[in-house]
């Protein structure tokens, strides 16, 4: 046979491309020369280490990774038309079949009589999505100080078969073979020889014990041996030292939950599969790159003949590979259903019964026929201390730090026990800003919730987690807007989860009272930062189970609603919660709650118009508050006086009220107070046209709100700001402040901000002179000011408004006047909001 034997039909056969079936090359000669070389996959190894040309690499990329796609496919892919795809083709497979043609069989034949030896299986599916991860391990593999390499992580991560791909690769540089050693069916350590001798088939002579025979037989010889799942074998390192001091030759390859803590080893952390982020808006282009889609969509398509990533189930795709944590086991159990189950059947599965995920084949060991077997594996190897531990753990959501472990768990040596749970690999560390912090895979969590409940546990772990985080957040209420406000805000992000999940159990558990102290504490943190539609939500759940309650918890709430309601725009509700509480305070005679709610009411009644009740309302509240000396309260009712004296157009006492409201508040180091009284005094010079001073007064204000992590009252600051800066003629100072506006408004869901920001739109336009756009969006404000029964809008917004309008009408002809009117009042508010965001330059 001669060595110059391909041509271009086989070598496309070989390539798996369209229209070339594999019998071509499963006849003779090509079918014992692909055999004699290892086989087609040490062919394509071969052909991709061919030097070529940027372009033509990349497209042998392409068909490699991609094998018998359409031409289309690969054109779409390199963004090349059929024709450059051909001619690039055409110049690919000249190439290759010179290195193909010019590869000397006898050199193969050498190398592979010398390396050929061991059992490791031949994958039957490609590795996907650990491409990198299995050239890391390959290149720590091949360094000649590393003779110990533990692939460590959770079960069903894809540790075994990581190690099978390594060691394919790897089994050239083994004279003496590459052997997969499994252990999962031993339950002795001290059977790791015998094991080790069965596998090689070795008949050693004499009657020494085993394993002093395997080591002299290892001395002189050099191997790789895949020790495959050593985590139940407890003291199992010190024999496999044993073999490792005795032969320089040998090298070993271990999979298991946790390290084996001997010499001279290294631990290599298998992660899950990357899985798309849900914030961020992918294609399905895009998302056919993820590793964790890309897995599920190539072993469904191997359940069912045509399944295909598209644009309707890649939601829902993305859904389950996240439910699933981009575990590779769970992600390949999950798309095997496919063959009967639509995706949307199967993610309803999912989150109503993890356990449902078989394997539907029987090549695999047991313990990886099923999710939960994998699961259930780890679990039964703890002690019975960790067990506990690891199951009331689940109760937190997502994460933890060690000081709600302990608070919570009610279990000896917390510490000790995290640290070898995240040992094992059934608890994850993650750094955090100031501690370290710990959470399990969402996989992991069902099934220690279930074994929660399965021991009658879940009701008291519950009860203590619930009581944790309402003392934690009622310490963390004490902070508002004071100097270590954002220590505490930064505690309520990351424990958000937790924060849900007490409130949840608290409503499901027939405890309101601890309900409405849990949303009274935190609720001005949600205002503060601009959760107003979740606070809300939790604030209404709450008072809805404590219809029978009547006490300070249920004022507190109430003052929370009604305020986070008016911060929405939504008057009619805010009423009604101010009213209730109103009337609640009055029948337990609370004055310091009497003249709280009393300002919330006296703020609708600002809102409306009503500034003669407004007044009253607000003067009443001071009264009570200098009476009882909360010198705080007194801050905010001179700050709801400076407004309502703006908004009246007397603009002296505004003023006043507004410096002596900020004063107090910077003698009392308030800083959510401070960014109020800041805004609201810029908001009076800016009325008394002293514009440097107000962009003065505004920036400050914007800088309180940084500090504290406010948008809400960020995104009302810059759309004043901007009127100032249109005032001074500064057009895209304006712009840059009016887009931040906009986004902070859309961010919060305020609908008034939001048509607030579109007048301002307005008014830009008109300093731009696109005076089309300035008649649209004017029309489009008044109808959707009308259908969304928004509160009035401020009298200085309105006339700077109308001066626009007025000399939109002065430069356009009544049919074009008509024309942009008409055009305006038909948009809708998203409609209004896109159409602003193109002409400020956000990205849409």
């Amino acid at each position: 046979m001669t060595d110059a034997i391909w041509d271009d039909k086989r070598l496309k056969a070989a390539l798996h491309l369209p229209r070339y079936p594999l019998t071509l090359i499963e006849q003779e000669p090509w079918h014992t020369w692909i055999a004699h070389h290892g086989g087609l996959r040490a062919v394509h190894e071969y052909l991709s280490a061919s030097s070529l040309p940027p372009h033509e690499h990349e497209l042998l990329a392409l068909i490699l990774r991609h094998p018998g796609a359409s031409v289309q496919f690969y054109c779409e892919r390199l963004c090349i038309s059929r024709r450059t795809y051909a001619n690039y083709l055409n110049s690919l497979c000249a190439a290759l079949l010179l290195h193909l043609n010019a590869w000397s069989m006898e050199l193969v034949r050498v190398v592979e009589t010398s390396a050929y030896h061991g059992n490791i299986p031949a994958p039957v599916t490609a590795l996907i999505g650990a491409e990198e991860t299995l050239s890391a391990v390959l290149s720590l593999l091949r360094e000649p100080a590393v003779r110990c390499i533990t692939l460590t992580g959770p079960g069903g991560v894809g540790k075994t078969r990581l190690a099978i791909e390594v060691a394919n690769k790897a089994q050239a540089d083994f004279s003496n073979g590459v052997y997969l050693i499994a252990l999962d069916a031993i339950s002795d350590p001290a059977l790791l020889s015998a094991t080790i001798i069965r596998v090689l088939n070795l008949q050693l002579p004499g009657a020494e014990p085993p394993l002093e025979a395997l080591k002299a037989y290892l001395r002189s010889r050099r191997l790789l041996f895949v020790l495959d799942n050593l985590e139940h074998l407890s003291g199992i390192g010190p024999m496999v030292a044993a073999l490792l001091q005795a032969a320089p030759g040998l090298k070993i390859l271990s999979t298991s939950r946790e390290m084996l803590n001997i010499s001279g080893e290294y631990c290599f952390a298998v992660a899950p599969l990357p899985v798309p982020d849900p914030q961020a808006t992918l294609t399905v282009a895009a998302l056919q790159e993820v590793p964790a889609v890309q897995l599920f969509v190539e072993r469904a398509r191997a359940a069912r003949q045509g399944f295909a990533l598209t644009a309707e189930n890649a939601a829902t795709l993305v859904q389950i590979c996240r439910r699933l944590d981009g575990l590779p086991l769970a992600i390949e159990l999950a798309a095997a259903r496919i063959r009967t189950y639509s995706p949307e059947q199967l993610l309803v599965q999912l989150e109503e019964n993890p356990a449902v995920l078989h394997y539907p084949h029987q090549d695999r060991p047991v313990r990886h026929q099923s999710l939960w077997n994998v699961i259930e594996w780890s679990y039964r190897l703890l002690g019975s201390q960790h067990k506990m531990l690891f199951r009331r753990l689940a109760v937190f959501d997502h994460s933890w730090d060690l000081k709600a472990a302990q608070a919570v768990c009610a279990c000896a040596e917390i510490q000790q026990g995290l640290e070898e749970l995240v040992g094992k690999s059934l608890v994850q560390p993650v750094s955090s800003r100031k501690d370290v912090r710990f959470y399990m895979l969402n996989t992991l969590r069902e099934y220690a919730l279930e074994q929660l409940r399965m021991t009658g546990e879940a009701e008291d772990v519950g009860r203590s987690h619930a009581w944790h985080y309402l003392l934690q957040a009622e310490i963390a209420e004490t902070g508002l807007g004071k100097a270590n406000h954002l220590v505490w805000a930064d505690w309520l992000q990351v424990e958000h989860g937790n924060l849900q999940t007490a409130l949840l159990w608290m409503l499901e558990h027939g405890e309101p009272v601890m309900a409405l102290r849990l949303v009274g504490a935190i609720w001005r943190f949600w205002q503060v930062q601009g959760v107003l539609t979740e606070g809300r939500y939790w604030l209404s759940r709450a008072l809805a189970a404590s219809a029978e309650v009547a006490d300070s918890f249920k004022l507190k709430a109430l003052w929370g609603a009604g305020w986070l309601a008016e911060n929405q725009s939504d008057i009619p509700t805010a009423t009604a919660y101010f009213e209730e509480g109103l009337a609640l305070a009055q029948k337990l005679q609370e004055p310091r709650w009497i003249a709280l709610l009393q300002t919330g009411m006296g703020q609708v009644r600002r809102a409306q118009q009503r500034f003669a009740e407004a007044c009253q309302l607000f003067e009443s509240s001071l009264e009570i508050f200098t009476t009882i000396g909360d010198r705080e309260e007194i801050a905010w009712s001179l700050d709801q006086l400076s407004r309502l004296a703006l908004e009246q157009q007397d603009l002296y006492r505004a003023r006043q009220y507004a410096e002596s409201s900020l004063a107090l508040f910077r003698e009392l180091q308030h800083h959510w107070g401070m960014s109020h009284a800041l805004d609201h005094l810029g908001d009076v010079v800016w009325n008394q046209e002293q514009y440097d001073l107000a962009v003065a007064f505004f920036e400050e204000a914007l800088q309180q709100s940084a500090a504290l992590q406010s948008r809400w009252l960020a995104a009302w600051t810059l759309c004043k700001l901007t009127s100032v800066r249109l005032a001074q003629n500064e057009l895209e100072q304006a712009r840059v402040a009016l887009a931040e506006s906009l986004r902070l408004h859309l961010q919060v869901e305020n609908t008034l901000g939001m048509v607030a920001c579109l007048g301002r739109v307005a008014m830009l336009t008109a300093a731009q002179g696109a005076w089309h756009d300035t008649v649209r969006f004017c029309a489009a404000i008044q109808i959707l000011h009308h259908n969304l029964n928004l509160p009035p809008l401020t009298a200085i917004f309105v006339r700077g408004m109308n001066q626009a309008l007025d000399e939109a009408r002065v430069q356009l002809d009544s049919e074009a006047f008509e024309e942009a009117w008409a055009y305006g009042q038909s948009l809708t508010l998203p409609q209004a909001i896109k159409y602003a965001r193109q002409l400020l330059g956000i990205e849409l």
